[in-house]
């Protein structure tokens, strides 16, 4: 029995069958030929051994050691329900003390820390089993089921700076709409900040990373976490959403999920109304604060919406896949799909012309405005072992007409109007560079790069390599294979990039582009521009330049402090950067900020005692070190000013 059969004969999704299969609890034959698993009648047993166990909260230790006959299953579960008792105490013990804890009218400044500790330390001797704060600094969040990876990535990175959505756009400068928000250490110390340096700091707490904005970041949407005023002690998540004039508004109470459209028009969220009730779907028009609902039995971990916020895809309870929006009933799009993974909707555009999602390892494209069965675009079971999905990812231009992925390492283009997709590449496309202020995330696995087509665009691989995507789709050219840096211009027409210490420019793709050198200077570590690149400067171990011809550098700094890359693409230093808004090069002298412009005498000390310096709209901003405190300061027409302390 081949796999896909396996899944729906027991319920169990490939991928786990394959973790299943790595674990070493089962080992299926192989086909001769073409090496597919052959799963026989015992194996399927077995994966019905492994279901009904780890439903029960058995571990995968466990069940080797009952398949090896070293446990009985009788010694497994009697040790499993000793577990599960004391864990229950554990938890009632653990819920008393923090209920006690909010009747004693203390806050974090007067809790009487040490008393508590020891009462806390007493009922461990007792057998109480709290939280290990050594165990747990890995994982910090209590909210870890519903935070992206990426975010946390982001937070280690910049736990003293700020967040603009999930990445950066190429000229290194966002849009002046954007809203900036901050967690600054904790979800009690959050705030909201425009581009005049205006600050809202929410009056409850809001979740860490539990946010969407629209692609320019000018609407942002978050959770606040309120107390239930039918239950004191309890709390619910609320949606709000804040833009550029900080003037928060409510959404909705107890939302469990939710996403922001493209362009912030509409914000759709699941709410569960009542315990036991599924959740209820809902698009909020921004322009009317009002809601619709869409329907009930909904699944909140897959679903994408449309870039003008009206066209909503979603899975509901049993794995089906749905597509509906303000104006449209919803649509059953697929057909008993496997009720353990089900369709996972990737993109879907504002008048359901297309709809792209994946449905047992297979990747469809849907009309909802025909009446005709799904398109089946590529079966990736038949050309990735093993299972693609967690290693794909889904890029798409503005309107979702055209759509990039990757199979096997592999990148493909296509549109609806192929009979297939074109491979392009044979490497693994992870980013296009754009002059877009985000590259905007519109589900799981799928991204929106604001674009009007994908051809005759730049794109970027994992592997520091830069292409050029004709325009006819069908073929890339290659601009660098081992880039330690790139910048668009504004107008999206040339490109600069730094490529084995030599720094070099095109100002016009096509298949016979060729580079020029920007400056004859070898070895160079950093580079940074304006938005349109017609001033560019240089950084060489601790000097500074500004380029004034390829044979000519003008001498800024001979102390510029170490640069510390930061692990994002393009790459981002903490001690360099080039402000649009002033047309000034801000850099660090060990601890004294300077700016200047593109002279040896138009250097000015700016600040002194920075420990980091951050490029956002409109201005810089800045850490300095005041005593024990680190303060956070913005430049706005030469003038600081500071918007936290911590």
């Amino acid at each position: 029995m081949k796999i896909n059969e396996v899944e729906q004969t027991v319920g169990i999704a490939k991928k786990n069958i394959r973790f299943y299969e790595q674990e070493g609890l089962l080992t299926p034959s192989r086909i001769p030929g073409n090496g597919y698993r052959d799963y026989s009648a015992e194996d399927i047993n077995t994966l019905r051994q492994i279901k009904l166990l780890r439903k029960l909260g058995i571990s995968i230790e466990d069940i080797k050691k009952l398949q090896d006959d070293s446990l009985t299953l009788e010694d497994c579960l009697k040790q499993h329900l000793l577990s599960l008792e004391q864990e229950r105490k554990n938890l009632e013990a653990i819920t008393k003390f923090c209920r006690k804890l909010l009747t004693k009218d203390v806050t974090f400044d007067t809790m009487p820390t040490e008393k508590f500790l020891a009462d806390v330390e007493n009922m461990e001797a007792g057998g109480t089993r709290f939280m290990n704060a050594r165990n747990q600094e890995n994982h910090p969040f209590p909210y870890k089921t519903v935070i992206p990876v990426a975010a946390v990535v982001t937070l280690l990175i910049f736990m003293l700076a700020f967040f603009v959505g999930r990445s950066s756009a190429s000229t290194d400068q966002k849009s002046p709409n954007a809203v900036l928000y901050s967690f600054y250490g904790t979800y009690d110390n959050s705030f909201f900040l425009n581009a005049n340096g205006d600050v809202y700091k929410p009056k409850n707490r809001v979740i860490p990373f539990a946010w969407n904005h629209s692609g320019d970041s000018s609407l942002v949407a978050y959770w606040l976490l309120e107390e239930d005023p039918a239950y004191p002690g309890e709390y619910l998540l609320d949606l709000y959403y804040i833009t550029g004039e900080l003037e928060p508004v409510q959404v909705a109470e107890n939302v469990n999920a939710h996403m922001v459209s493209y362009d912030g028009s509409g914000i759709a969220y699941f709410q569960r109304p009542e315990i036991g009730r599924p959740s209820v779907l809902y698009l909020y028009q921004v322009s009317s604060g009002q809601s619709t609902k869409i329907d009930e039995g909904v699944v909140g971990d897959h679903f994408c919406l449309s870039p003008d916020g009206e066209m909503i895809a979603y899975r509901k309870i049993g794995g089906s896949l749905y597509v509906g929006g303000l104006d449209r009933e919803p649509i059953e799009v697929t057909d008993n799909p496997p009720e353990t993974l089900g369709a996972i909707p990737l993109a879907v555009s504002d008048d359901g012309t297309y709809l792209y999602y994946l449905l047992d390892d297979s990747l469809y494209c849907y009309n909802a405005n025909e009446k005709e069965p799904p398109k089946l675009i590529v079966d990736l079971e038949a050309v990735s072992d093993p299972h693609p999905l967690f290693f794909s990812h889904f890029f798409f231009n503005k309107d979702i007409s055209e759509m990039l992925f990757v199979v096997n390492f592999e990148t493909y283009y296509y549109t609806p109007g192929l009979d297939a997709p074109i491979m392009i590449v044979r490497d693994r496309i992870e980013h296009i560079p754009d002059n877009q202020p985000e590259t905007y995330s519109c589900s799981t696995y799928a991204e929106i790069a604001g674009i009007d087509s994908l051809k005759g665009r730049v794109i970027g691989s994992n592997d520091s390599s830069l292409y050029w995507l004709n325009e006819d789709g069908t073929d890339t050219v290659t601009i660098a294979s081992n880039f330690r840096r790139y910048m668009l211009s504004e107008d999206g027409n040339s490109i600069v990039y730094l490529e084995d210490g030599i720094l070099y420019r095109i100002d016009a793709f096509g298949e016979e582009m060729k580079p020029t050198v920007v400056s004859e200077e070898p070895n160079i570590d950093y580079f940074t521009a304006s938005s349109d690149l017609s001033k560019i400067y240089i950084a060489k171990s601790h000097d500074l330049y500004y380029v004034k011809s390829l044979d000519e550098l003008v001498l800024l700094s001979h102390d510029l402090k170490h640069i510390r890359f930061l692990n994002l693409i393009p790459p981002y230093n903490d001690s360099l950067a080039y402000d649009n808004t002033s047309g000034k090069i801000y850099f660090l002298e060990n601890s004294t900020l300077y700016q200047a412009d593109t002279t040896e005498d138009s250097k000015t000390p700016v600040a002194e005692n920075v420990s980091r310096l951050t490029l956002l709209p409109g201005y810089v901003s800045y850490i300095s070190n005041e005593g024990a405190d680190s303060v956070l300061y913005y430049l706005y027409n030469g003038e600081a000013t500071e918007i936290y302390t911590k």
